[in-house]
């Protein structure tokens, strides 16, 4: 069974500097994240929450729902990281090789790498790698 996290993504109210910090479900429900948010990110306010997916990418991080991964092969792929009827997937947002359809649902799997997220690289699911 996958452990139950979430990440949590604050924006500067000032700088619009986004950061995130990781939350157990127990954390989260306790009432812990609430002051942890209240002290230790001041000045800054949610902007999105994702839930751990209980993959890790092919340098062992962890990935979450709103990354987004890329996976090379034969074909350059990318696209966001969502759960669809209890499954990870990821959702092709733009591709090198033009013969993927765009919105297709791919299971997510070994071999794939995290560059970044949609709260924090959003440009990236604007631009073909």
């Amino acid at each position: 069974m996958r452990e139950v996290k979430f990440k949590i993504y604050l924006q500067h109210e000032e700088t619009g500097i986004v950061c995130s910090k990781v939350f157990s479900y127990d954390c989260l429900f306790s009432g812990a994240a609430k002051f942890a948010l209240e002290t230790e990110f001041k000045r800054r306010f949610v902007i999105g929450k994702a839930e751990f997916t209980g993959l890790k990418d092919k340098d062992g991080k962890e990935i979450y729902e709103g990354d987004i991964i890329v996976c090379s092969g034969n074909k350059t792929m990318f696209g966001e990281v969502i759960f669809e009827n209890g499954q990870c997937v990821y959702i092709h947002r733009g591709i090198s090789n033009k013969d993927y359809n765009n919105g297709e649902l791919i299971p997510v799997g070994y071999g794939y790498k995290i560059i970044g997220n949609i709260y924090e690289n959003p440009e990236l699911l604007k631009n073909e790698i």
